[in-house]
């Protein structure tokens, strides 16, 4: 069975923000992944140069299913891996290459 919980970090200690459905003593495996908050400071942190490129590819993607014109074209083509990257980004929010994430 796995349980995906959220938390908040103090030292070594993650206090969980919720009851976790497991034995009291039960040995389990821990993977920490820090979550992105809602909060603009916070989502700033975590923001990355290739975030910046993604959105910018999104944009195009949702001018493109509008328009029908090609908003790069004076650009070059999207490698296969920026395309699949794209392609994941879409896949992760859980629709198709036509819907907006």
């Amino acid at each position: 069975m796995t349980h995906t919980a959220t938390g908040i970090v103090h030292g070594n200690t993650i206090v969980l923000t919720e009851p976790l459905a497991v034995l009291e003593g039960q040995q389990v495996e821990v993977v920490v992944r820090p979550t992105r908050g809602d909060d603009a400071e916070e989502v700033a942190a975590f923001w990355t140069p290739e975030d910046d490129r993604i959105l910018a590819e999104i944009q195009a993607a949702r001018k493109l299913s509008r328009t029908g014109e090609h908003p790069l074209s004076s650009q070059r083509p999207m490698s296969p891996e920026e395309r699949a990257e794209l392609e994941r980004v879409y896949q992760d929010r859980g629709c198709g290459v036509e819907c907006d994430p």
